[in-house]
């Protein structure tokens, strides 16, 4: 994009522009100066290289939906247990 953002967009079927929907958006070169000039992924498509007119380039490892899902599962919270083994005592 011209003010130097990387829009990422998830497509069941290739080059099929009809079914855009939400969409992650990654501001990573300048505002003003930092246009996108090239992207461009690897072969194997485990890496993508951003390159903007703020002469910067950036490079991004590409997950595919197995190693997604297993990081979102390693990363999910671990909530204990709302169930509480209380024990009422009188004190008199």
């Amino acid at each position: 994009m011209q003010n130097g953002q990387i829009r990422l967009q998830n497509l069941v079927h290739a080059f099929d522009i009809s079914e855009l929907g939400p969409a992650w958006v990654l501001s990573v070169h300048d505002n003003n100066y930092g246009y996108i000039t090239g992207l461009l992924q690897s072969y194997d498509g485990s890496v993508l290289i951003s390159v903007g007119a703020d002469g910067n380039f950036f490079l991004f490892s590409v997950m595919g939906q197995e190693k997604l899902d297993e990081k979102i599962a390693e990363n999910k919270a671990k909530l204990p247990s709302a169930k509480v083994n209380s024990k009422i005592f009188l004190i008199r």
